[in-house]
């Protein structure tokens, strides 16, 4: 079964009040726009101007079938396709610039919405140089409540009607059909709206308060001008009312009056207001009730939790592991990965530029992962309560960024009480109590002070080695608990999961040598932890540091011999290059104690593991260390019955 889904929010319109919109043949622009809509199949949209130099002209298909169309009515009066296309070309249609025919279309007649083709141009492109670029219509239903008029027997009437807008005098106007493309117009008109300015104040009227000052004050005519020059929307409505687009007011250097006796007057006005009354139709809003802190869901599991360790020891692995098991779906789950560019408005949300589908830009707010997984927990916690679902906000990397930055206030959140949810409230932003209403439901100010409920989990990893990138500071880390994985803790692990590389055999033949990836992986560590070079932990590498994706394995689990110089390339540009740089930048000879003479530079310890192989570390390597883990890490493996 198949169902509407709820109505869109649609970004508000903008009233376009600064702008000296400038039309001053309104009904010539419009029969335009009508006759394309006809021409055009009654086509959502039409390309219908191309770019000649500096201006504009009728795209070539649309001018075929524009004449293919009228031929048979101008020629009639005997107009020719050249004096009709120079009518069409001298419109403003081509002639105004972009923002003039938005506010006349989409502010007052509302026929529908102006683009330039290229979407990269801003709307303001036009204002200077007098230059146009070309454009396309985007048609709304308004244009529909005409096509019945051209489908009658007076068809011919209509199309003569229009024909004559455009300019070509010699084929007559019908005055019926001009009266009832007027009063079509005119109503679409009605919801449009006008300002003005009185004195210092600013006044915004619409053509209904027009017609109850006109009855208010019997024989007095109406200023619509103000005391300032008209801008926007009521620059154009008053030409429009200069070519008598208006069936009821009449207009003259400013002045308004009415057409129409008094009772014809207010008769029309009752039924606008009526139509205003039934526009401004408010949608139900679902209310939110109370918003649920505390759900009594997974107790005893962390809410803000670090897991930190060196490199390859399998963070992320295990927190994966952790949250999968925990829930049911991936949108229960956002994952971000902090980097030191990463701000705030991008964890929580901002206003950004969105392309639409029509290809024009608007702003709207953009919410951030924060702010994605808030409102989920949140719904979840309301709409379920004691059946609610966790939700996870996975930080990959989180002391890549300086973390008190991105979290902002949200730091204050951080605190939770005894049952889970945050201790302190933080006043929301404007933006971000919009955005929690129109997800939850209610009014903005319902979101005034925010707080994260006891089922949204925040959950990060640290790479221990590089605490030095953003140091967090004592009051951020004292918001968390951490969870050190040990260099060795996961190297380990069922033989079904084929994750963890230990379980493979890579045979690394150079010269006699036959390597294990992980009990080297340990060796050289053990080397590290040695009294020579005593690096930190931190610094030691992990199972992970290596991973098996990409090897193909035998039935013993071991790397096929045929991949052994793609796991050489792997040690070399990983291993040894993490080694040469990081690790043992100071103590490089001892490291690399048996190539003291060759390990001043990173191609020179590539060269010699080439051929020396385990030989680099020092000739006891062997015996010292590998053997040593080795047996060491068999001896693990027994014991845990792997």
């Amino acid at each position: 079964m198949s169902r509407p889904s709820n109505i869109p929010v649609y970004p508000e319109m903008d009233l376009k009040l600064g702008i000296k919109s400038s039309i001053p043949k309104v009904k010539q622009t419009i029969a335009l726009a009508l006759l394309l809509f006809e021409s055009e199949g009654r086509k959502d949209a039409v390309a219908y101007s191309t770019e000649v130099g500096s201006a504009t002209v009728c795209e070539t298909a649309v001018e075929a079938r524009l004449k293919a169309m009228l031929n048979p009515i101008y020629t009639t009066y005997g107009e020719s396709d050249t004096s009709f296309m120079y009518a069409v070309n001298d419109n403003y249609l081509f002639k105004a610039q972009i923002e003039h025919l938005q506010v006349l279309f989409e502010l007052i007649y509302r026929i529908g919405q102006v683009f330039f083709i290229d979407t990269t141009k801003s709307f303001s492109a036009e204002r200077t140089g007098g230059v146009r670029y070309a454009k396309r219509l985007k048609y709304s239903a308004n244009a529909d409540l005409l096509s019945p008029l051209f489908d009658g027997s007076d068809a011919v009437k209509y199309k003569e009607t229009l024909v004559n807008w455009l300019g070509l005098d010699s084929v007559p106007e019908d005055v019926k059909a001009a009266e009832g493309i007027c009063r079509i117009m005119t109503v679409i008109s009605e919801t449009a709206i006008f300002k003005l300015v009185d004195g210092s104040a600013d006044v915004f009227f619409n053509q209904n308060e027009i017609y109850k000052a006109i009855q208010n004050n019997p024989g007095v005519a109406i200023d619509i001008s103000g005391d300032s020059e008209p801008k926007g929307a009521l620059r154009i409505i008053k030409n429009a009312l200069d070519e008598d687009i208006n069936p009821v007011l009449s207009y003259n250097g400013g002045n308004v009056t009415s057409r129409v006796g008094a009772a014809v007057l207010a008769a029309y006005q009752s039924r606008v207001n009526t139509l205003l009354g039934l526009s401004s139709t408010k949608l139900p809003k679902k209310k939110t009730g109370v918003l649920v802190r505390n759900t009594n869901i997974l107790p005893g599991i962390d809410r803000n939790l670090i897991f930190f360790g060196a490199p390859g020891t399998g963070k992320s692995y295990q927190l994966n592991d952790k949250v999968n098991s925990m829930i049911a779906n991936d949108d229960q789950m956002e994952r971000v990965t902090f980097h030191p560019d990463y701000s705030y408005a991008q964890f929580v949300g901002t206003y950004k530029p969105v392309s639409e589908s029509d290809g024009q830009i608007n702003y709207r707010f953009v919410p951030g992962p924060f702010a994605r997984i808030l409102v989920a927990a949140l719904k979840s916690a309301r709409d379920l309560q004691s059946n609610a679902l966790p939700y996870f906000l996975v930080i990959e990397e989180i002391n890549r960024s300086k973390v008190a930055a991105v979290f902002g206030d949200i730091f204050q959140l951080l605190d939770r009480k005894a049952d889970n949810s945050s201790e302190y409230n933080i006043q929301a932003s404007e933006d971000l109590r919009k955005y929690l209403s129109s997800e939850l439901g209610g009014e903005p100010d319902e979101y005034a002070s925010i707080f994260i409920p006891d089922n949204m989990f925040i959950w990060a990893t640290m790479n221990s080695a590089d605490q030095g990138v953003f140091p967090m500071d004592t009051a951020f880390k004292r918001r968390w608990n951490f969870q050190y994985i040990g260099i060795d803790d996961e190297e380990i692990t069922e033989e079904s999961s084929g994750t963890n590389i230990e379980h493979i055999k890579l045979i690394f033949t150079c010269g006699t040598d036959d390597i294990r990836w992980n009990v080297l992986r340990r060796a050289i560590n053990m080397k590290l932890s040695s009294e020579d070079i005593n690096a930190h932990e931190d610094k030691l590498m992990g199972p992970f540091f290596i991973k098996c994706e990409g090897f193909t394995l035998d039935a013993a689990n071991k790397v096929d011999p045929s991949e052994n110089d793609k796991f050489l390339s792997v040690f070399n540009e990983k291993v040894l290059m993490y080694l040469f740089e990081d690790v043992a930048r100071t103590r490089r000879p001892e490291l690399f104690s048996g190539i003291v003479d060759k390990c001043s530079r990173f191609s020179q310890v590539k060269e010699a593991f080439l051929s020396d192989g385990l030989r680099i570390f020092g000739d006891d390597f062997k015996t010292k260390y590998y053997d040593v883990q080795e047996t060491e890490y068999d001896t693990k493996k027994t014991r845990l019955g792997v």
